[in-house]
């Protein structure tokens, strides 16, 4: 009976995390595309913001060629609470392209994200990844709904690397934070 008892309250709290009203605000500052060497032929990026906690994110890529099976994409993410003077590594992952692209869609805290990405772009989900073809991600939108209710106020940076035979050729950044909801 107490174990009946303690799975409902369990359950109940955490339908409370899950439906808690975030206390604070997204904000996008900055989205940055950089193209340092082939195979990268071109890499731009712009953001729009819609609406309090929602942006749109439009990329547009090329490579000169198909990108060899040995590509790696690195993802960083870091932050930096309001008082705090260091700089916190929260994620730092480096996946092979092909293996990612195969298996993220199966990961569930990355579902949501992977989804957005393929119903807003024509990038493959499978390798190969050919050359002299333009990929396209429109109105990939960016909300708080990205963030757990419970996240901090914190300033935020989110880079994506991309590499092959272990050299950087492109990077995709975005600087944010999370500020106070206003009480307007």
């Amino acid at each position: 009976m107490s174990r009946y008892l303690l799975l409902v309250i369990m359950l109940t709290g955490l339908k409370s995390v899950q439906t808690a009203r975030r206390s604070f605000n997204v904000e996008i500052y900055k989205i940055n595309c950089d193209n340092f060497r082939s195979p990268m032929k071109f890499f731009n990026c712009a953001f729009t913001k819609l609406d309090t906690n929602r942006f749109a994110s439009d990329c547009a890529l090329m490579l000169e060629r198909q990108l060899l099976r040995n590509a790696e994409i690195g993802i960083e993410v870091t932050y930096v609470l309001p008082k705090g003077q260091n700089i916190v590594k929260f994620l730092q992952i480096k996946l092979n392209i092909c293996d990612a692209l195969e298996q993220l869609k199966t990961v569930p805290l990355l579902k949501k994200l992977f989804i957005e990405l393929i119903h807003n772009s024509n990038i493959p989900y499978t390798c190969p990844i050919k050359g002299n073809e333009v990929y396209n991600m429109t109105g990939f939108i960016i909300s708080d709904e990205v963030f757990p209710p419970y996240t901090p106020i914190l300033a935020f940076n989110y880079t994506v690397s991309f590499y092959e035979n272990q050299k950087l050729f492109a990077t995709h950044h975005t600087q944010g934070a999370t500020v106070p909801r206003s009480k307007i």
